[in-house]
């Protein structure tokens, strides 16, 4: 896969494509906040646009794609975010879309402790 080109910030938006076999040409995009890009991987907290997951996700929140936030974050859809599926991934390409509120990520990190 190839490696990120540039350095991600905490609360960049990014959408990647992950590729299920190594000879993909098309992955299925995702969209992810990042918290913390540790070098080689980063630290990520993922949105989904299936809000019905809510319920089995009792952190997770929804953020409007209208909002003042949603706006920022240049979300193509009402999202929800899902602290509790935080994980590192390795880099792989990807593009920033927008950015979170310096609140927002400070949410995330007191519910991802």
């Amino acid at each position: 896969m190839p490696a990120f080109t540039k350095k991600y910030t905490s609360g960049d938006v990014i959408k990647v494509s992950f590729f299920k076999h190594e000879d993909d040409t098309s992955g299925e995009p995702r969209w992810l906040i990042c918290l913390e890009d540790l070098h080689d991987e980063i630290i990520a907290v993922p949105l989904k646009s299936n809000l019905s997951h809510i319920i089995h996700n009792p952190k997770s929140f929804i953020i409007q794609k209208s909002s003042e936030e949603g706006k920022n974050m240049g979300l193509a859809n009402d999202s929800l975010v899902v602290p509790e599926r935080a994980c590192k991934i390795k880099k792989v390409s990807g593009i920033i879309h927008g950015f979170c509120s310096e609140e927002l990520i400070e949410k995330l990190s007191e519910l991802i402790k």
